[in-house]
């Protein structure tokens, strides 16, 4: 499974998602649907 940009580790997406008020799930989904892209 591919991980973020090197610039930036899961925690940090996860970070930023929770000041975006979205959700883990929705965060990952985005990255998946981002990778298939």
């Amino acid at each position: 499974m591919a991980g973020p940009p090197s610039s930036m580790t899961w925690a940090d997406l996860f970070a930023r998602a929770a000041d975006y008020d979205v959700d883990e799930e929705t965060v990952a989904d985005a990255l998946q649907e981002h990778r298939d892209a």
